[in-house]
């Protein structure tokens, strides 16, 4: 099942790959940013940008109270039909929105009963008015900033949403476009139906247009304009030119625009739309502004997690244009399908996978605060994530960029695992390894800083889903030996089973992942990669495991939260059971695929099949699939025993499988 980092999406294109590390009841990074960047108001009583007022003109005494004292003049102005009446109420009423000593202040605001009127200002009056269009804007940005039931009068107003686009598009005075491109964010980051309907009044377009207008890089010389860069091999070239300062907020806005955008899953159709922007946020991260390169990597992580999901749709890939395809800054609401000399469809460039790595790596922002650096990291993970929930091709790419020791390292700091297991450039020689230089990178950049558990356990999801490639030779080779991701695996399996009974003495949301990456990586059943993992799942943590072998410790899991001591003891809340029924569940499965790569003999043990069928009396009957694997595993375990028997190389001991048959674990 292909696994994606949003919560509660399961999408069962491919059987091998997983989708959500959180349960309801505790929301993804994303979740709990949503909050925080969903909308802002602008909160100043001069207007800085086209000149005018001053806040120490402004008598803020006399504007705490204009409603609704004065609502009869305001109202009278704005109906006059006279431009100056009107363009002097909504200036009072933007510096009265402005303030935030009155609570009330967009409910009297929309007593009122003005909203369509400013609206109809906003599409009647001439272009060139950039004084009234910034006010009008400014006015509705800040009631957009407000409740649902606050924004949706302002969007409701027909016409309303149109009039905000046009002037994204093709108002001539910068401010205006960004005072209503903040407006649209305010209501785009307030729900999907908002946001569809924003999109479906042409934001996307207008954003092309805007971004090549203001934001895009100028073309090389000698070179005609239309062309967007990217080698896609290897690392991009960094860029020498660099945004002015007096565009950096204009960026900013339009990032968070666009990852508002972005929010929430929807069907491949709607995915399309957004297509376009896919570009102009990979050129975003190439800036050096922090705000601007966080928005976009959101932005940027929620299209990948749709390409992710729906990479059978082909409409889909074939709207997503690649980086190095040349797509002009004036692009069409559909970009064109890419040449065939570039992956068919394919969004995701080797030069994509680079840059994200560089920015988990905080190359370009060295010396940010411990908050900082988690506040970028976060969207980049999501991001490198959603890649690794892709195709193969995809896959493949991120481990030529490094993902796995980057991914590796991050969950052996996030879990605190540094003394237990040895960094990335640390391996034993194995031929199957190939670390490079770049991997001391990701001890020094992790080493110094806090990583939250978090982050460990979507780095963990991550390496799952890249061992889920279909490509044994290859790509999952280069997880099972780019660090020591088997060991670390093991660890954290063996740390929830090392409690008593099995009860969970670790992480079980990480050892939710690490048995998934067991499961994956043995699901092609492919002798090689099997006997590979064997050797590099050795045991690890003799203070932890004891009994040595892989197989012990799979049937370990088998029994996680189950048992008599582990039932006494109780694993706490629901979302707890649930982790450890997943557990049960991957654990099932790597054995059993374990067991068909290089069979029963190689795996299981007298003791081993005996440990197995006193476990299995404690697994819940409601997990049916459970049961088939260990029920699977036997079959095949006794038909080899008898053919051995039959063959005259051993005797199964009757005596001894009775001996054992009612052993416990604790």
């Amino acid at each position: 099942m292909l696994r994606s980092p949003q919560p509660s999406q399961h999408h069962p294109a491919r059987a091998s790959r997983h989708g959500d590390t959180a349960s309801s009841s505790s929301s993804s990074a994303d979740d709990v940013l949503d909050a925080i960047h969903r909308k802002f108001a602008h909160i100043s009583l001069d207007r800085s940008g086209l000149g005018g007022d001053s806040a120490d003109a402004v008598d803020v005494h006399a504007i705490a109270h204009l409603l609704p004292y004065h609502r009869h003049a305001v109202t009278a102005a704005i109906d006059s039909g006279v431009r100056d009446y009107a363009y002097n109420a909504v200036v009072q009423i933007r510096r009265y929105l402005s303030l935030d000593r009155v609570a009330s202040a967009v409910d009297n605001v929309l007593a009122l009963d003005r909203t369509d009127s400013l609206v109809a200002l906003l599409g009647g009056a001439p272009l060139d008015d950039a004084l009234l269009h910034y006010e009008l804007c400014w006015v509705l940005t800040n009631i957009c900033a407000g409740t649902s039931a606050q924004t949706a009068a302002v969007a409701g107003v027909p016409g309303a949403l149109h009039a905000l686009v046009h002037h994204v598009a093709k108002n001539p005075a910068l401010d205006v476009r960004v005072q209503a491109a903040w407006c649209l964010g305010n209501v785009a980051g307030d729900g999907p139906a908002l946001r569809n309907a924003v999109v479906a009044a042409g934001v996307v377009p207008a954003i092309v247009e805007f971004y090549g207008a203001y934001l895009a890089p100028p073309p090389p010389p000698s070179q005609p304009p239309p062309v967007r860069r990217g080698s896609g091999e290897g690392e991009d070239e960094e860029e020498e030119w660099e945004l002015p300062a007096s565009l950096v907020p204009v960026a900013r806005i339009t990032a968070w625009l666009m990852a508002n955008l972005c929010r929430g899953t929807r069907a491949p159709a709607e995915w399309i739309n957004l297509a376009p922007l896919f570009p102009i946020l990979v050129e975003m991260l190439a800036h050096r502004d922090l705000d601007t390169v966080v928005d976009a990597c959101w932005g940027l992580s929620r299209i990948l997690h749709g390409v992710g999901v729906f990479a059978a749709e082909e409409a889909l890939s074939l709207s997503l244009a690649s980086d190095d395809e040349g797509i002009s800054t004036a692009a069409p609401a559909v970009f064109s399908a890419p040449s065939s000399t570039s992956s068919i469809g394919s969004p995701i460039t080797p030069a994509l996978c680079h840059r994200l790595m560089q920015l988990l790596r905080l190359e370009r922002f060295p010396d940010l605060s411990p908050d900082d650096a988690t506040r970028l990291r976060t969207p980049v993970l999501r991001a490198l994530t959603n890649i690794a929930s892709g195709d193969d091709p995809h896959s493949a790419m991120l481990v030529a960029a490094g993902a796995v020791p980057a991914l590796y390292e991050l969950a052996r700091v996030g879990l605190g695992l540094a003394n237990r297991l040895p960094p990335a450039v640390a391996l034993p020689d194995d031929p199957a390894a190939h670390v490079s230089e770049a991997a001391a990178l990701w001890v020094t950049a992790f080493a110094p800083r806090a990583v939250p558990p978090a982050f460990a356990r979507e780095a963990l999801l991550a390496l799952s889903n890249l061992a889920a490639a279909a490509d044994p030779a290859d790509t999952v080779r280069r997880v099972l030996g780019d660090a020591a991701v088997p060991a670390l695996w093991r660890v954290v399996l063996e740390m929830a089973v090392a409690g008593s009974g099995g009860g969970g003495g670790g992480d079980l949301r990480a050892a939710r992942e690490a048995a998934w990456g067991l499961a994956n990586v043995t699901a092609t059943h492919a002798p090689d990669t099997a006997a590979l993992l064997l050797a590099r799942c050795g045991r690890s943590d003799p203070e932890v495991e004891e009994r040595g072998d892989l197989a012990s410790l799979l049937i370990r899991g088998l029994a996680l939260g189950l048992g008599p001591a582990a039932l006494s003891k109780g694993l706490g809340d629901r979302d707890d059971a649930g982790f450890a029924s997943e557990v049960r569940d991957k654990c099932a499965d790597a054995l059993h695929n374990l067991v068909l790569s290089v069979g029963a003999g190689a795996v299981l043990g007298l003791a081993h099949r005996a440990t197995l069928q006193a476990v299995a009396a404690w697994i819940p009957r409601r997990e049916r699939r459970v049961h088939g694997r260990i029920a699977a595993v036997n079959e095949m375990a006794a038909a080899e025993a008898e053919a051995e028997r039959q063959r005259g190389g051993g005797v199964v001991d009757a005596a001894l499988m009775r001996a054992v048959e009612g052993m416990v674990l604790d």
